[in-house]
């Protein structure tokens, strides 16, 4: 009897044992087989990050909720920036965040000292690597010495090309021509700016106001043949926005806006247009560009819509990555908020599943969504054909208001002409880059 005895408690010892095993490993792993309260509830802080793009509240929250399901000790806010160099701002008050989305300021804050170098952090840190990332994307955050000083986040893949097939099918147009030049470019564009009776009955995009000014330079110098290093090369510290490809480029939606658009004709045009619509979707558009997002709000209102991306030599990614603040105290739960933002799959689903682009390349939902649907194939068409020489420009200095300023001159006051305009800013920009050394 004494050895049943003995081998019951055994049993009941066991069991016990394997229940509580059990506990343990359900605390460590979440429903959506996340680390959770296990190893990562022992990690505890309070990050901030600055946004100005994209500007989405419901990206956030949901963006929170997901990461502390993995983190539920750490708070995650976002603060909204509220217009210029807000960072500065923030900075000079004592309450800088830990995290910033780039900006075309991010050159200055280099300079300046506002944001950290990474490479420490990824040497720290093997499962943050450059293979991660969409390579031009990647590559928009690494300076000319090599340091990097960003991560790919939101990507823009810029851009798609979206035309009404009822419309073309109306003019005897049956496929999109392959388009190699801004001259074949413009030639298929200018066949639907139609005007009947005096009035504006047909057109296409707006050449000249590609999302942005800057954006468009780059886009149509892009096609006509230019690199990020034609605006400026890095190593010789040399700015060339007066290269014969900007030029003409920029030649080129003059004439186009001179000789297709007239404004007056358009403002009627937009009066007669539903509340809420737009050209493209109330049929009076044949052609228009646009961002992944807005082409799957696209196509479900206007079924007449087909899509395919633009031009090959013209594609190129932006967006926003994320840097890391300098000036706060080492905040070890800020690279814990970078590096699952940038580099998990739970941060690339919560961008994705709101229909933006994250930068991270292996993406179980983006590749779900590339599978069955139309609009993310394109997506992903352009990310994996930008070419790495097209980036956002990467000029280590602020002229954005200079640069837009001129740049109502040129288009639509026809006061500037390109030239003396691309001439003027490389000037402006050059003095600028030499006042740094």
């Amino acid at each position: 009897m004494g050895t049943r005895k003995y081998g019951r408690h055994f049993v009941w010892l066991i069991l016990i044992i394997m229940l509580m095993a059990g506990c343990t490993s359900n605390s460590s792993v979440n429903k959506e087989g996340n680390e959770g309260e296990g190893s990562n509830a022992s990690m505890e802080g309070h990050v901030k990050v600055l946004y100005e793009w994209p500007q989405d509240e419901s990206l956030y929250a949901r963006i929170v909720e997901s990461f502390n399901k993995e983190y539920p000790n750490i708070k995650l806010e976002f603060i909204r920036s509220q217009g210029g160099d807000y960072l500065n701002v923030l900075v000079a008050s004592g309450e800088a965040p830990d995290i910033v989305t780039s900006s075309p300021n991010t050159p200055n804050w280099i300079a300046n000292g506002l944001i950290k170098e990474l490479s420490p952090y990824m040497e720290a840190d093997p499962d943050v690597h450059k293979e991660l990332f969409y390579e031009p994307a990647y590559s928009r955050h690494a300076a000319a010495d090599g340091k990097i000083w960003g991560l790919p986040w939101q990507v823009d893949p810029n851009f798609v090309l979206v035309y009404n097939e009822a419309i073309l099918q109306q003019y005897g147009i049956t496929e999109i021509p392959k388009m190699n030049s801004l001259a074949e470019f413009g030639a298929f564009l200018q066949q639907f700016w139609i005007v009947e009776n005096g009035q504006q009955v047909m057109t296409t995009i707006l050449p000249h106001e590609t999302f942005g000014a800057l954006n468009t330079l780059q886009t149509y110098a892009y096609l006509n043949g230019a690199t990020t290093e034609t605006f400026y090369d890095p190593a010789a510290k040399k700015v060339n926005f007066n290269d014969p490809l900007i030029v003409k480029a920029l030649e080129f939606l003059v004439e186009f806006k001179r000789t297709h658009i007239d404004d007056q004709r358009m403002s009627k045009l937009n009066a007669t247009l539903p509340e809420g619509s737009s050209r493209i979707l109330s049929d009076k558009a044949a052609v228009d560009i646009a961002i992944t997002g807005w082409v799957e709000d696209w196509v479900k209102q206007n079924p007449n819509l087909k899509f395919q991306s633009m031009p090959a030599d013209s594609l190129w990614l932006g967006g926003s990555g994320l840097n890391m603040v300098a000036s706060k105290e080492d905040n070890k739960a800020a690279w814990i908020v970078m590096k699952w933002l940038t580099s998990s799959n739970a941060g690339a689903a919560a961008l994705t599943n709101s229909n933006f682009v994250s930068g991270k390349v292996a993406n179980p939902v983006m590749e779900e969504k590339v599978g069955k649907d139309p609009v993310w194939q394109v997506t992903h068409d352009i990310l994996t054909n930008a070419k790495r020489s097209h980036l956002e420009s990467w000029v280590p200095v602020d002229f954005s208001k200079e640069f837009n300023e001129k740049w109502q001159e040129v288009i639509y006051q026809g006061t500037l002409e390109p030239k003396a305009f691309l001439d003027h800013m490389t000037t402006y920009i050059q003095a600028l880059i030499d006042e740094m050394k």
